[in-house]
């Protein structure tokens, strides 16, 4: 039987160098059964768990890589289950780790096991005794054996769901999460509630509005971003949120922008450059499939935490046509307003724009290259047109469905495309305080107001978000 040493040094052999890693989760190492006894009593957990392997994670991501796993659960969550999404999933998830889960009941009938699939060439399987003692790991070369892991990952990933949906389940009582026993010395109390930690990872905001008039009204913003994410969002100016939408979400709004790419490409007004690239505006006002877009619940939690609770909405698009080379975009920042030196009164502008990716971003396609912390101040000076490297950038790539939210003062740009790069859509779905007026007169107008439309027939909310605001 291999201890922890040994699996770690095997394990770190692969992953020092994989920029993919991806795993099918079955059953248990018992090692951790120590910290699952302690979680089973109640006490607090470390705030430090698991930080070794978050930190490998962030790396990973931050420099383009991905990480992910698909778990099999079932209706009801065990406690080890309980454990495992406090003690690493919530940690891990944190960092930036696909963390997935799949009902037993919509297992796909491929072979499968504990399996670790290293850039999609390197197989290593776990075997397990019925105890959950690990007792061997193996690495198969045969190619049969790596047709299998592939074909095993693809099917479980499509027809698995994010943490975030998970959580969501939890709180509304979809799943059934049964008290945990105490151990000797821990009290009902503590043990139940204890069956609800997950929660600790979630930040939920009681504001109070300034607002005389309405007698003072009170808002409570619950999101599942952890403190430790928002706090990066905040420090660095960008948070990576893998699969925000579903496959055939992204697919369908990828379909809608194409066709609104065609219909304005040869408008005079358009802005595009032809035969290579267009930004479509006004989204919301041209096609009623964005509109479930306004309430993506993920996104605008963490803007309302961040910008508080009172904010509206605009979408817009950019499409890159699909086997034209150097198309990209230079670096920028959305909100070029700040000034040097900054006024006495100056009322620092902030905004989040949640940059959804319709399309596979590969390195044909071109990183999304960011500078962590550019966001601060107004002393950042680029030239006009600039496509060069950067000390400090980060380099990221995506899925269909993933997206990353930045802050709107953000520097960022897009690396040159290849000749046979794909489709490359992209959805920029703002969040602005609602005492801010839209910027507006550019672009391709819509032919009617859908958005008005929605604020006559909508709710307070709806018509706050779609920009009815006085004061």
């Amino acid at each position: 039987m291999l201890n922890s040493e040994q699996f770690g040094r095997l394990f770190t052999e692969f992953t020092s160098s994989a920029t993919r890693i991806e795993t099918l989760d079955v059953y248990t190492v018992d090692e951790e059964r120590e910290h699952f006894e302690d979680y089973l009593t109640g006490k607090p957990l470390p705030p430090d768990r698991n930080a070794e392997w978050a930190r490998n994670i962030r790396e990973r991501v931050a420099a383009g890589g991905y990480m992910g796993r698909v778990h099999i659960i079932d209706h009801t969550l065990t406690p080890y289950l309980q454990f495992e999404i406090d003690w690493y999933y919530a940690i891990n998830g944190a960092a930036g780790e696909d963390v997935r889960f799949i009902f037993r009941e919509d297992v796909p009938d491929v072979t499968y096991t504990d399996t670790w699939l290293f850039d999609d060439e390197i197989v290593i399987d776990l075997s397990y005794d019925k105890e959950g003692r690990l007792l061997y790991l193996n690495r198969n070369d045969d190619p049969e054996r790596l047709r299998e892991a592939r074909t095993a990952w693809h099917e479980f990933h499509a027809r698995s769901f994010p943490l975030a949906d998970l959580l969501s389940m939890i709180r509304s009582e979809e799943l059934a999460v049964p008290r945990r026993l105490p151990a000797s010395g821990g009290s009902a109390a503590t043990g139940a509630a204890g069956a609800r930690k997950v929660d600790d990872d979630v930040v939920s905001t009681e504001f109070v509005l300034s607002d005389q008039g309405a007698g003072y009204p009170r808002r409570t913003v619950t999101t599942t971003a952890t403190p430790d994410e928002l706090d990066a969002l905040v420090r660095t100016g960008y948070l990576v949120r893998r699969n925000l939408l579903d496959r055939a979400t992204s697919d369908t709004l990828a379909d809608a922008v194409l066709k609104l790419a065609e219909a304005e490409a040869e408008r005079p007004e358009a802005e595009s450059l032809p035969g290579k690239s267009i930004y479509i505006r006004s989204l919301l006002d041209k096609d009623a499939v964005f509109h479930p877009l306004i309430r993506l619940e993920p996104a605008l939690s963490i803007a309302r935490t961040l910008l508080g609770p009172q904010v509206w909405i605009d979408l817009e698009a950019r499409l890159n046509f699909a086997g034209r080379s150097d198309v990209a975009v230079p670096w920028h920042a959305h909100l070029p307003v700040i000034p040097d030196p900054m006024p006495a009164l100056f009322s620092h502008p902030h905004q989040i724009h949640c940059l959804i990716y319709l399309d596979h971003v590969t390195e044909r396609e071109g990183a999304l290259c960011l500078l962590p912390g550019s966001h601060r101040g107004g002393d950042v000076r680029l030239p006009l047109g600039d496509q060069s490297d950067r000390p400090g950038q980060v380099e990221l790539f995506f899925e269909p469905g993933d997206a990353v939210l930045i802050h709107a003062g953000l520097w960022h740009r897009t690396v040159p495309s290849s000749a046979d790069a794909g489709y490359r859509r992209l959805l920029l779905l703002g969040y602005v305080p609602s005492w801010l007026r839209a910027d507006t007169g550019r672009g391709v107008p819509a032919e009617r107001s859908l958005t008005a439309e929605l604020a006559r027939t909508g709710d307070a909310e709806t018509r706050e978000l779609l920009g009815e605001f006085q004061w």
